[in-house]
């Protein structure tokens, strides 16, 4: 049992040899530095994408949170809030 902050359950991503379905990335204290970087072997080169994510948190109140973060080395392409 852990008692957690907050974690993120990944959903299978296309093109990935091993897949990322069923596995979670636990943050088991607060903090505002904690992030998980993904970064593609290949260029993804996307026109559009599908985005699907379940999140559970223990974090209370209003704070804003960045959920899902999509950038290329030049532009902060799409950021979605709680």
């Amino acid at each position: 049992d852990v008692d957690a902050s907050g974690f993120i359950f990944l959903s299978a991503l296309s093109d990935t040899s091993m897949g990322l379905s069923g596995k979670v990335l636990l943050f088991p204290t607060k903090s505002n530095t904690s992030y998980v970087k993904l970064t593609p072997e290949k260029p993804l080169r996307l026109s559009a994408f599908t985005l699907c994510m379940r999140v559970a948190t223990e974090l209370r109140g209003e704070r804003e949170i960045i959920l899902f973060a999509y950038r290329t080395p030049e532009v902060d392409e799409l950021n979605m809030w709680r």
